[in-house]
């Protein structure tokens, strides 16, 4: 008798997306636990993604880190009293291209998220520079947050 010789069968073994699977609100409450860039970063994800975000539950800012290379650099480079005249001048003058220093982006890009979000908020941290008070940023992101715990440092 002749030994057959035993072919192998593959199988392509279909991926399972189980995070697809998960419901809104499990997805809003885990992004809900990313630093806040990072979880605005994932709506590139997919469509379905893109606007999650908009609903967690907590929002955690730390100015410092959000473009820490170009703030650090700033920081150091730069004398603080000018910094915070250029804030200063910013709250006379929100929409003057001169005043935008990397400050004044980082807190542009928290302003853009903080209105940007729509869902019910349980806690926001705000970690900011001195110059967003002498500016008024911080101020208008408490007379923007509705929230039951808010936070700054």
């Amino acid at each position: 008798m002749k030994k057959r010789k035993q072919s192998k069968v593959r199988f392509q073994k279909k991926e399972v997306d189980l995070i697809s699977n998960l419901p809104d609100v499990l997805l809003t409450s885990i992004i809900s636990l990313l630093p806040r860039t990072e979880g605005v970063r994932t709506s590139i994800l997919s469509k379905r993604w893109k606007t999650l975000w908009k609903y967690s539950s907590h929002l955690s800012f730390d100015q410092r880190q959000m473009s820490k290379p170009s703030i650090e650099d700033y920081l150091q480079t730069s004398d603080p009293i000018m910094r915070l005249a250029i804030a200063r001048c910013r709250k006379v003058a929100p929409k003057e291209e001169e005043f935008f220093d990397e400050i004044s982006k980082a807190a542009m890009l928290i302003t853009s998220i903080v209105d940007s979000h729509n869902g019910p908020l349980k806690t926001c941290s705000i970690r900011h520079l001195p110059e967003s008070c002498a500016s008024g940023d911080v101020v208008e992101w408490m007379k923007k947050l509705l929230v039951k715990e808010l936070t700054l440092k």
